[in-house]
């Protein structure tokens, strides 16, 4: 069965969101491997107090049956008309029965204003700008996250981490699929030609619904990733390309 669920998040409560430490990991810093001057510190809360007037979080979700079937091991939702192949979605997906499909945005007035301060030589403005929508947009996927998990919670299950189209082997090509089915462009969300989203501050995925409420380590990082020849793995992925990893016991892998 199929339910669909629209929200607006509180600009107010993502602006609280939006800490300093989450806009220095957008800008690439690293907790004990790099410090911020005090100059830098400077812009980002300048450019966080004029990032936060510009927040217009929204965001959507359809819930749905999970089915995986075929010598394939195609992962299907009927009721959405959607059908994935990819090993690392079904290694993240394992164990799972139903699914969130979710699309979110902040709004183009940040990218807009990091766009305008780069035209006019303002650099470092545009940089933390950009930095800020990266943070909000990641606040709102969390926001959506937690109105999933207790959805599920109330049914009696869990949720897996968020995926996206983009991540590990997952065609990017899918984001259309995903957004049509939460019918996206209800928030102003589209796909270009090329499977970027449109406004650029925005995200869509999936999460899993596992039966039961424990919390498990759940598959991510390298392994649930088959990409061969990948100069960054740490370590070899877990099972086989496009077998469903089982609920329970599920290896945590590095990377």
């Amino acid at each position: 069965m199929r339910q669909v669920a629209a929200a607006a998040a509180s600009s107010e409560g993502l602006a609280r969101g939006l800490d300093r430490e989450a806009v220095l990991r957008a800008l690439g810093y690293r907790p004990g491997r790099t410090v911020a001057s005090a100059a830098a510190l400077a812009r980002v809360e300048e450019g966080m107090e004029q990032a936060r007037g510009l927040l217009h979080p929204l965001w959507l979700r359809a819930e749905a049956d999970l089915a995986c079937d075929g010598p394939d091991a195609t992962l299907r939702v009927p009721d959405l008309a959607l059908s994935w192949r990819s090993p690392a979605l079904t290694a993240v997906l394992g164990g799972a029965e139903r699914v969130t499909i979710f699309a979110g945005t902040v709004g183009a007035a940040v990218a807009e204003a990091a766009r305008a301060a780069f035209s006019r030589g303002e650099y470092a403005r545009a940089v933390v700008l950009d930095a800020c929508g990266t943070a909000a947009v990641q606040a709102l996927a969390e926001t959506a996250r937690a109105e999933a998990a207790a959805a599920a919670r109330a049914r009696g299950y869990r949720v897996t981490i968020p995926y996206s189209p983009g991540y590990g082997d997952w065609d990017v090509a899918d984001t259309g699929p995903l957004l049509r089915a939460v019918e996206a462009r209800r928030i102003g969300i589209q796909v270009s030609d090329a499977h970027y989203l449109v406004p650029e501050k925005a995200i869509c995925g999936v999460m899993g619904w596992i039966r039961g409420l424990a919390e498990l380590p759940q598959a991510s990082g390298c392994a649930i990733c088959f990409l061969p020849g990948c100069r960054y793995r740490k370590a070899p992925p877990i099972g086989q390309p496009g077998v469903l990893l089982p609920a329970a016991g599920r290896v945590v892998g590095p990377g």
